[in-house]
């Protein structure tokens, strides 16, 4: 079993945590076959590694007492959960006198070899190994951007690999086991939640729940553990590009179409829950990925940003280089013209399609920098903007008129091109360095609204208001009125 010494330390993060699937298919083990030989209580229940993997943690050895932590890729799952119950089942191993301890479990329905999971992987065991981590500004909070892990050297990870079998009936003789791994209780570290780097604690949908990563996607197995050396947490939470972790299994090495049952053979280690992988998704556009439900996952391989964060409120905006589709992307720290691939669960905020980002990577040039390009706005008159014809929102657009009215406290304007379709314009968002807490809360103190009956051009993003009943222009920057 692992040494929780480090515990007071890893902790600092996942204070933070309290920052205020699938349904007819058994995504998670069900039933317990057998075991044999576990651990010292909370860790000798073998229906503990049941259902989804961990999520909370209760962070406190004082008995009634609750100090809620996330699990994270450096802290894992130990102790017991929030309500005392049991999270994970240790494995004893192998001495000189008992053989090692063991867990099987079963699924309702069988596991297929499917090439068309996510990297072709069929099964994800969940164990508590952990990235060793340390803080980058003991003077800065204590954040996931903050918290950086160690320089690979062999022990920066805390792994104890332990045997997985399988078999399609759970019979004698008909079992195959990955006698060189991969293991349980390995990489890649289970990781629960996303990161919201505007708010700095765990990323929250629109009815105020922590957006979780998806536990039926493995991690890229093109990253191996020395390609997260000295990234800061956040930094290795985008590259699980909205993976939940665990240590992932391809059935075509057992020579098995199909399984029912797993076991684990114990190092005394510890096993957490079992999952079946989903098949992959396909990247969409920005215009797709607006008809999904809400909650579901999407891929979209490259997106221009064409509002920076904060410019134009406590989030940016994403569109496609065609100018085909855009959309508003929360939690999320962006520069305009960054071109990045994006992974994230789709959510609707005041009637406004957005992206709960779980994953942003750049997309680099033939130098490997962050590749950027000059977002051009789409020219269209009021009429299209306030919603005759192709949906506009979250689009970068110009469009012109005439100052019809001005709100001298906000600095809002209304324009009308002639149409009779007035169009709000919604001044700059304030960025000023000083003042952190306004950061894309309160107007551009520079920016100065035009004087009623002045005749002007007007650039920004197509965005809504009043539930998503009205247009507005959300503008960027003092350049983008004229």
């Amino acid at each position: 079993m692992k040494n929780f010494a480090v515990k007071p330390i890893l902790a600092l993060l996942l204070g933070l945590a309290l920052c205020t699937g699938a349904s007819a298919t058994d995504w998670y083990a069900s039933d317990v076959v057998n075991s044999f030989r576990l651990g010292n209580p909370p860790y000798n229940d073998p229906a503990a590694t049941l259902g989804k993997p961990s999520t909370w943690v209760n962070n406190s050895e004082t008995l009634g007492e609750v100090d809620p932590c996330a699990v994270t890729l450096i802290y894992p799952a130990w102790n017991v959960g929030l309500n005392g119950e049991k999270l994970i089942a240790t494995i004893k191993a192998k001495t000189s006198t008992l053989a090692a301890g063991y867990i099987t479990v079963k699924f309702d329905t069988p596991i297929y070899d499917d090439p068309n999971n996510w990297h072709g992987k069929d099964f994800i065991v969940f164990g508590n190994a952990f990235f060793a981590a340390s803080i980058s500004d003991p003077n800065a909070a204590d954040t996931a951007e903050n918290m950086i892990l160690t320089a690979y050297d062999g022990t920066s990870i805390s792994i104890e690999p332990s045997l997985v079998s399988v078999s399609p009936d759970g019979k004698d003789g008909n079992w195959y086991t990955y006698e060189n791994g991969p293991y349980a209780d390995d990489y890649a570290p289970t990781h629960v939640f996303a990161w919201d780097w505007i708010n700095n604690c765990w990323l929250k949908n629109s009815s105020g729940e922590e957006v979780e990563l998806d536990f039926t996607r493995p991690v890229d197995p093109t990253w191996t553990e020395s390609s997260f050396a000295n990234k800061s947490c956040a930094q290795a939470i985008d590259m699980y590009e909205g993976s939940g972790g665990g240590t992932a299994f391809d059935l075509a090495e057992s020579g098995f179409d199909w399984i029912q049952y797993i076991r684990v053979d114990g190092t005394g280690g510890e096993v957490d829950a079992f999952s079946r992988v989903s098949n992959a998704i396909e990247s969409t556009t920005i215009g797709q990925a607006k008809k999904l439900d809400d909650g579901s996952h999407v891929v979209i391989d490259e997106v221009i940003v064409s509002a920076a964060t904060y410019t134009v409120g406590r989030y940016c905006y994403v569109q496609q280089e065609n100018r085909a589709g855009g959309i508003r992307v929360m939690g999320r720290v962006l520069d305009e013209g960054a071109k990045v691939k994006l992974c994230g669960d789709m959510d609707t905020i005041d009637g406004e399609r957005v992206i709960l980002a779980t994953s942003v990577l750049a997309i680099t040039d033939d130098e490997n920098n962050g590749e950027t390009v000059d977002v051009k706005p789409l020219g269209m008159p009021n009429k299209v903007i306030s919603g005759s014809g192709l949906s506009t929102t979250g689009l970068l657009v110009k469009t012109w008129g005439k100052v019809k009215s001005v709100d001298a406290d906000t600095k809002s304007f209304v324009i009308d091109d002639g149409s009779g379709c007035g169009i709000n314009c919604i001044a700059p968002r304030s960025t000023d360095d000083s003042v952190e807490a306004n950061w894309g809360t309160i107007a551009d103190p520079d920016f100065t609204a035009p004087q009623q009956g002045a005749f002007v051009t007007v650039t920004g993003v197509c965005s809504t208001e009043d539930s998503g009943s009205t247009r507005v222009i959300r503008i960027r920057s003092l350049d983008d009125l004229q």
